[in-house]
């Protein structure tokens, strides 16, 4: 028999890029520096934030769709925040980077003109418009621009874009298997 609300919580979870999900407890900063540089880095860029818009929207959307499966998920998700997000995205990240570049793309992501060039980009992600290059880059200023370009050429902005599609992967997979969890235990409680 074929699991609708499993199938319907995937896409819910499998929507944003870089986002996924662990069912094992986040470490603290303390016990892995690599994931404290991950945090770090995600949130200058706001990764929670978009996250938890992109899984709020395709809520909406299901509760069109499918307004018993939006209803339970709703509930079943209701203390899930951006912060959860953030820290599980964490996780798959400082597990294909390493602390070095995990720590060069926190400290590269600390400048105002690196946040607005993801601010742009997720904001296109969010209203589900096309990115244009030329449009983005008309936001800019010559010297946002330059920030941008630089970053663009640094070794370890390469090194993740390079492990993105890993990366990507690994937060489709356990973005389900955690959305599994999260169900099955609302399910048990019920």
């Amino acid at each position: 028999m074929q699991r609708p609300s499993f199938s319907i919580l995937a896409l819910l979870l499998g929507v944003f890029f870089i986002s996924g999900c662990t069912t094992t407890p986040i470490a603290t900063a303390e016990n892995n520096k690599e994931l404290a540089a991950a945090r770090h880095f995600l949130h200058n860029v706001g990764i929670g934030d978009l996250a938890m818009n992109f899984f709020l929207r395709t809520q909406e959307q299901i509760a069109n769709e499918q307004p018993n499966i939006a209803s339970i998920t709703k509930e079943a998700f209701a203390n899930v925040n951006s912060k959860d997000f953030e820290g599980l995205i964490s996780e798959v990240y400082a597990k294909h980077l390493s602390h070095k570049d995990l720590k060069e793309m926190a400290s590269i992501t600390e400048d105002p003109a690196i946040q607005k060039f993801f601010k742009i980009i997720f904001d296109k992600l969010l209203s589900g418009e096309k990115i244009d290059n030329k449009e983005l880059i008309g936001k800019l200023s010559t010297s946002e621009l330059t920030a941008v370009l630089k970053m663009s050429t640094n070794e370890s902005f390469l090194q993740m874009k390079k492990a993105l599609p890993t990366i990507n992967k690994e937060l489709a997979q356990k973005g389900e298997a955690w959305g599994e969890e999260v169900l099955a235990n609302y399910l048990k409680n019920q």
